[in-house]
């Protein structure tokens, strides 16, 4: 059994990998010459990132880096067991990620409004945030 350890390298070096492609479209003239195209590519970047985050959350293990959750907390659980919650939550995001994708697609093709796709985003991803509030972890 490997040990449990606290870290923030991973998620260090993907929010490093976030900053690069949310900086990405003032390098490519057909997003950041096209109306709503910046904001699209943010809400893309954004449910990507956030996806993959919980994704790595999951792999890992590293339950301490969701908001409540101490080191304390994750260490006393089983792998099965944060590996378990990690999944949960995981997948309440799946849908958001899907929806946030298709979005930024239509609004990148349809030249939709910067406030809308913001608005869209935020509520998606609240929406989806409250959903986790259901899931508890178990003590052993």
């Amino acid at each position: 059994m490997k040990e449990y350890k606290k870290s923030y390298t991973g998620f260090l070096i993907i929010l490093l990998l976030y900053l690069i492609a949310a900086f990405l479209p003032i390098f490519i003239p057909v997003i950041h010459d096209r109306p709503g195209a910046v904001t699209a590519w943010m809400c893309f970047a954004t449910a990507v990132f956030v996806f993959v985050m919980i994704f790595y959350i999951y792999k890992s293990e590293k339950l301490y880096l969701f908001s409540g959750v101490t080191y304390e907390q994750a260490a006393k659980l089983s792998p099965e067991k944060r590996r378990n919650y990690a999944y949960l939550t995981l997948k309440k995001f799946l849908p958001a990620t899907v929806i946030l994708i298709a979005y930024s697609v239509l609004a990148f093709i349809a030249k939709l409004p910067d406030a809308l796709s913001i608005v869209i985003m935020c509520l998606v991803l609240v929406a989806a945030a409250f959903s986790t509030m259901k899931i508890k972890m178990d003590k052993e």
